[in-house]
């Protein structure tokens, strides 16, 4: 995730005080965007094949269907997650 860093800045005039917040992101190294990367496509795959499974307007075919879709093209996530599921 990326590292907010908050801002604030008061301008004032005769009449009115303005206050700005503004928020930065920090640089992060390749290594950390790289893991981040990795980290959040994972765990989204994850919720959407949880998603499948938990939707009740898909039938069981289906559902088996796009387990072994995910399965063929996520081999680490359905052993790690889903393995389990027949």
């Amino acid at each position: 995730m990326l590292k907010p860093l908050n801002l604030q800045i008061d301008i004032s005039n005769e009449n009115f005080l303005f206050i700005l917040d503004m928020t930065y992101c920090a640089r992060v190294s390749d290594e950390e965007y790289r893991s981040q990367t990795e980290e959040c496509t994972e765990q989204a795959l994850v919720d959407l094949m949880n998603s499948v499974l938990d939707n009740t307007q898909f039938s069981l075919k289906e559902k088996k269907q796009r387990l072994k879709q995910f399965q063929k093209h996520h081999p680490y996530l359905h052993e790690k997650y889903f393995s389990n599921i027949k």
